[in-house]
């Protein structure tokens, strides 16, 4: 199966999955320290969102498959 292609969202998309607005969305992210500038959300950034606050309903986890290792480093390989 692959990917789909992620599209960069809006904070009103965002907080309209959860259900919320924008304002309290915006308290949410201070709350966890996610500083993401007034612009589009990238991919990577939304995976960073939705790891620390949750992941909303309909935003399926796989989607993010290939945007996880820029937001969210793999562990280190062992040496042999």
């Amino acid at each position: 199966m692959q990917t789909p292609n992620l599209l960069c969202k809006t904070r009103q998309q965002i907080a309209g999955e959860y259900g919320i607005s924008t304002r309290t969305l915006n308290r949410w992210l201070e709350k966890h320290r996610i500083n993401i500038p007034y612009r589009l959300i990238r991919p990577e950034e939304q995976f960073a969102i939705y790891s620390l606050i949750g992941w909303p309903d309909g935003v399926e986890r796989e989607q993010f498959r290939r945007h996880r290792r820029k937001a969210d480093p793999a562990p280190a390989k062992r040496l042999p």
